[in-house]
């Protein structure tokens, strides 16, 4: 009787939650891409599409942290792979601004 319901509700969960992360994963590069344009030498400065390409890769580790937390604790799940991207895109940003020592 509610099976119908309940199978419309878990793909309208899992579709909002794609979305959000994707929303995410787009912000972070193209917060990277206005990081890299804070440097001072114009060949490190970097496009939105490799911005986007070094998000996509850097954005393995914390799905799978996500996924782990999610199997653990499943309350935390919906909001697990938001804060390990926090995480990642605050180390990526300092990685990026570093000064050299030269």
């Amino acid at each position: 009787m509610y099976e119908p319901y309940k199978t419309s509700t878990v793909l309208y969960s899992v579709g909002v939650y794609t979305a959000v992360n994707i929303v995410i994963v787009l912000i972070m590069a193209l917060v990277l891409m206005l990081m890299s344009l804070l440097k001072k030498e114009k060949q490190s400065r970097i496009n939105y599409l490799e911005a986007l390409n070094c998000t996509n890769y850097a954005s393995l580790t914390p799905s799978i942290i996500a996924m782990i937390l999610g199997f653990i604790f499943s309350n935390f799940a919906s909001i697990s792979f938001v804060l390990c991207m926090g995480v990642r895109s605050v180390f990526l940003c300092s990685k990026i601004n570093n000064p050299s020592d030269k």
